[in-house]
């Protein structure tokens, strides 16, 4: 059985842990000596540091799960990450569709994220709607002011950035029609 490797990444915790968690913390054919081990070979980098030390004993299997838990497993931490990781995405350089495409993807890879996190990315300290501004596009924004506002709801942004998909976005972004001569619906 392969398991998957953790490094420290805030980020990828909660994909390890569901993980970990399925193949061997739930398994109780397992030992907590053996879990510890299994563990300890999951691990690497800050991660690993974070656990090294602790002797590999049945009894301190619980203490290494909790280290692991309070550093990289904080909600509060994992839903922070995604709203940096929205700010910090690229202004959309490549006006093409594999360009477009690629940007789409990775603000709904974090959107996906932090709905399944129980976090609206519309709301709070860091909203979508300044997101959305700064990242699209140095153009005149028309997306921003589309979909930006603190009134669209979810359902807005989810139709505007996959539904209407890259070709939407680009007319948004430069104020002209898709030059891939695909309908925008």
């Amino acid at each position: 059985m392969k398991l998957p490797q953790y490094s420290g990444k805030v980020l990828e915790f909660p994909t390890f842990w569901a993980q970990f968690e399925a193949s061997i913390y739930n398994r109780s054919d397992l030992d907590a000596a053996t879990k510890f081990t299994y563990l300890i070979s999951s691990t690497k980098g800050r991660a690993r540091s974070s656990i090294e030390g602790i002797p590999l004993t049945a009894a301190n299997y619980p203490q290494a799960v909790s280290i692991l838990k309070a550093r990289f497993g904080r909600p509060r931490m994992v839903v922070r990450e995604h709203l940096t990781a929205l700010w910090k995405l690229p202004a959309c350089s490549e006006m093409s569709m594999r360009g477009i495409q690629s940007l789409v993807d990775e603000v709904t890879k974090h959107l996906r994220c932090l709905v399944a996190l129980n976090r609206d990315p519309f709301a709070g300290p860091l909203p979508l709607s300044e997101f959305t501004h700064q990242t699209i596009g140095r153009g005149r924004r028309k997306v921003g002011r589309k979909v930006g506002t603190s009134k669209d709801s979810k359902e807005t942004v989810a139709f505007h950035m996959e539904k209407r998909g890259p070709c939407h976005i680009f007319s948004c972004c430069i104020g002209s029609r898709c030059p891939w001569k695909l309908p925008i619906l």
